[in-house]
């Protein structure tokens, strides 16, 4: 979860600890088969310790994505189940990590154990809507803290 402390600085309470961090770098296209997918994304949220944040983070470069973790048995898997899910490779930088959460704008999307999971394509859509809903011209099931 992440709290404002002051400024624009975030911190992620579980993660006080050096937490872990992995850049996810694209490799090939997701499987297409919405199956494997449920099934690679339920397998990594089973494995994913508490305190877990993913990171999708707009800089000068582009979109970059990251998985941060605290330091525990286990969370290696963890990002090689994500990095699988979304057809990428999981790099873990243990030298020089960004700061991440420095930032004019953080939209946070939030699960909350034992809800529904709910996916819906965007096969069709019109672009400039999908992008006007993701980057927060409309109220979508984020919310934005500045």
């Amino acid at each position: 979860m992440l709290r404002r402390t002051s400024g624009r600085h975030f911190v992620v309470s579980k993660l006080l600890a050096a937490p872990r961090v992995w850049r996810l770098a694209r490799t090939g296209t997701i499987d297409p088969n919405a199956t494997t997918t449920d099934q690679r994304a339920a397998t990594f949220a089973a494995s994913a310790p508490d305190g877990t944040v993913l990171v999708t983070r707009r800089d000068d470069e582009g979109l970059t994505h990251w998985f941060i973790a605290p330091d525990e048995t286990g969370v290696e898997q963890s990002a090689l189940h994500l990095a699988q899910t979304v057809a990428a490779r999981a790099v873990e930088l243990v030298e020089d990590v960004p700061e991440l959460f420095e930032s004019k704008h953080i939209a946070v999307a939030r699960y909350e154990a034992g809800s529904i999971i709910g996916r819906d394509t965007q096969v069709g859509s019109d672009l400039s809507e999908t992008a006007s809903t993701a980057s927060g011209g409309r109220r979508a099931t984020y919310r934005t803290e500045t």
